[in-house]
């Protein structure tokens, strides 16, 4: 990998003092899920709170204005400090910070009340007063509250009321939202993969849910955070989730308490979601902030669809946030005897993933050892707002019996503590790391020499069996005949066929990672235009292009596969198309020699036919009384006469050239006595 230099001024670089600083927001609206969101009135609720960026005025501001926002930040600026280098002024910091958040006391303790309401209590009540409102009438307003209160009210036995509103809601999001996603079919692929039937009677765990504190210096076990149980069924995490994941506080708590009091910021997310189920992805939907919605409508939607990206996004306008993806699709070869299928449904209603027996030809070691090839895909993305708050979603296909479960991750909490499962269990409570960019390459690094060596053992079985193929052959295949070269044929077109989807996935990652060395790679080598100071950065990139490059040698050593499959192997697809001509001239000759029977058989009746026809005619036709004498006779003559005309069809010509020679002897046997007549006369 090339390595830039200090004097080189790359395309892109990291903002590190707009990151590392923390940043402004409004916890309520961080609080409120996306869907609740996009269900208000379109204006504001007159709290005056919004999004607070901090970024620089505008030119156009006034002066004053400007010189209050700069004094602010570096009053933040001191008050982190002083936190930092002492813990017992922390509380006043935080106070400090409180009064600057703080709104008027009415506004607040209406707030503490919806909080503690949930998304679906506030929503009937909401659309039937929002009705009842248009109509104008507070009789119909009534009546359509009690409707409304029947209309959710679910079975426990029955589905989820609304679950087919909340995926296409928080899809199509605003208005105009939908045409501003890169696919066009991404609101149905979504929509429709959730809106599937949910699964009934699934108790067991479906997600780990990992919330830590990274503030400051508390200790480790101060930094640890809810859940207690990180192993979670459906209904653990969506009430997990459901939880205001930033307390607004007030200028009478200490730092102390809100550190380890349960309602406290949740700043570090990790959420793991192995082998994504509609059930699953409906609760982390419905209970998604608002700048989370673009990024999980195209990480869901890249993870369904099996594409690969790598990349960095940071929008050039509103609320600052950073989000980077990573997208991996590969196959898993195992050996097994069984074949797993996977039991999700895409929106097409057809197996998520892929999963078929590796082709092999009957006494060969293929066919002895069973082998399953297995689509999979690894999504991760990392999202934040500064290094502090930042949340991680992965995504892992386990339906094959991979260990990377939420089972094997419990046990292994149980010997060595809680692990990072988005790490693969290489980083647990011991060695966290907190800063955003370095987690997401470990993270890459780790997942990517997992997704190396799945290759590097397909590339390794692909040649085994073309080699034996084309130099040491099964020994119970009759090559000769036409169930051996058929065998073969099938084979092959079977294999070529399998490494044009292996080349096409394996290049998409290849090419990902190429478009994102040209374009986003800059992100992590350099902060404010500088060299990082980062090992950690360094050391993973390294890694990770190094895996690339064996990935590169692997998907030229498939498409060589491919070409000699095509073109150089004796038993390759021409040999194929050489023994389909052969077999062809085969039926040929066959038909032809069954003509020939058939032929030989009408012939052969043709003078019983002509005898009959001539006997069944009507009396006084023929010139003699018929009987079976004349009616034998009249056979021989007729069937004579067929063997002449046959034998006159097939040798024609020899026949006229002896009638010639007979001719001719006999006018030159006449032409002799003139002769000598004439002679004698003179």
């Amino acid at each position: 990998m090339t390595t830039a230099t200090s004097d080189e001024v790359p395309r892109r670089s990291w903002p590190l003092k707009f990151f590392e600083r923390r940043q402004y927001f409004d916890r309520k609206a961080e609080n409120q899920p996306y869907i609740e969101w996009l269900r208000e009135p379109p204006f504001n609720d007159g709290s005056g709170e919004e999004w607070k960026e901090n970024e620089e005025d505008d030119d156009d501001e006034d002066e004053d204005d400007q010189d209050e926002d700069d004094q602010d930040e570096d009053d933040q600026d001191e008050d982190d400090d002083e936190e930092d280098d002492d813990e017992e002024d922390g509380g006043a910091s935080i106070e400090q910070h409180a009064e600057k958040n703080m709104i008027d006391g009415q506004q607040e303790k209406s707030d503490t009340e919806a909080e503690d309401r949930t998304y679906l209590d506030w929503l009937p009540e909401y659309l039937d007063s929002f009705d009842s409102f248009n109509n104008g009438d507070e009789k119909d307003g009534k009546q359509l509250e009690e409707s409304g209160a029947r209309r959710w009210e679910c079975d426990e036995n029955e589905e989820p009321c609304g679950r087919r509103g909340i995926a296409r809601v928080f899809m199509e999001g605003m208005t105009g939202d939908e045409a501003q996603l890169p696919y066009r079919d991404q609101v149905d692929v979504v929509a429709g993969f959730v809106e599937q039937a949910v699964e009934k009677g699934c108790e067991k765990p479906v997600a780990l849910l990992d919330d830590r504190k990274s503030g400051g210096r508390l200790p480790l076990k101060q930094k640890d955070f809810r859940p207690r149980s990180w192993s979670l069924t459906t209904k653990e995490l969506q009430a997990e989730l459901s939880k205001p994941r930033f307390k607004i506080t007030s200028a009478q708590e200490n730092s102390a308490q809100s550190a380890q009091d349960e309602a406290c910021d949740a700043e570090r997310r990790i959420l793991f979601l192995p082998d994504l189920i509609p059930s699953t992805m409906e609760v982390v939907l419905a209970t998604a902030p608002r700048n989370h919605a673009l990024t999980l409508k195209n990480f869901f939607y890249k993870y369904l669809t099996s594409k690969a990206a790598i990349g960095v996004t940071i929008p050039s306008h509103g609320f600052k946030v950073f989000t980077f993806d990573l997208h991996i699709p590969f196959y898993v070869l195992t050996e097994s005897k069984e074949l797993f299928q996977d039991y999700r449904k895409g929106s097409d209603h057809k197996p998520l993933r892929r999963s078929s027996r590796l082709p092999s030809l009957s006494g060969s070691n293929g066919s002895l050892r069973p082998l399953c090839l297995y689509e999979s895909q690894v999504s991760v993305t990392v999202t934040g707002i500064d290094h502090r708050v930042w949340t991680a979603y992965g995504s892992f296909d386990t339906y094959y019996g991979s260990s990377d479960s939420v089972q094997a991750y419990r046990a292994t909490n149980a010997l060595t503590g809680r692990p990072d499962p988005l790490a693969a269990g290489q980083l647990t409570a011991h060695n966290l790391i907190w800063d955003p960019r370095e987690y997401y390459f470990k993270v890459f690094e780790i997942r990517i020499q997992q997704v190396g060596r799945e290759w590097r053992a397909i590339l390794d079985q692909m040649e085994e069996d073309v080699d034996q193929n084309n130099q040491n052959l099964p020994l119970n295949i009759d090559y000769s005949t036409t169930r051996g070269v058929r065998e073969i044929g099938a084979w092959n077109g079977e294999m070529v066929t399998l490494l044009r989807r292996l080349i096409g996935k394996l290049g998409d990652t290849v090419e990902a990672w190429d478009r994102f060395q040209k374009k986003d790679v800059a992100y992590f080598l350099f902060d404010d235009d500088l060299l990082t100071t980062s090992s950690l950065l360094e050391s993973s990139i390294n890694e990770v292009d190094n895996v690339f490059l064996d990935l590169k040698d692997i998907l030229r050593k498939l498409r060589k596969l491919e070409k000699g499959l095509c073109q150089d192997s004796p038993q390759g697809l021409n040999a194929v198309y050489d023994h389909g001509n052969h077999e062809a001239q085969i039926f040929q000759q066959k038909s032809a020699h069954h003509i020939q029977i058939l032929t030989f058989i009408t012939i052969a009746y043709l003078p019983l036919t002509l005898a009959a026809n001539m006997f069944s005619t009507t009396p006084g036709v023929l010139p003699f009384t018929p009987n079976f004498t004349r009616f034998i006779l009249c056979f021989l003559i007729l069937a004579v006469l067929v063997l002449m005309s046959i034998a006159a069809s097939f040798r024609w010509r020899s026949w006229a050239q002896r009638i010639l020679r007979y001719l001719c002897c006999i006018r030159r046997k006449a032409d002799v006595p003139k002769d000598l007549e004439q002679g004698l006369g003179s």
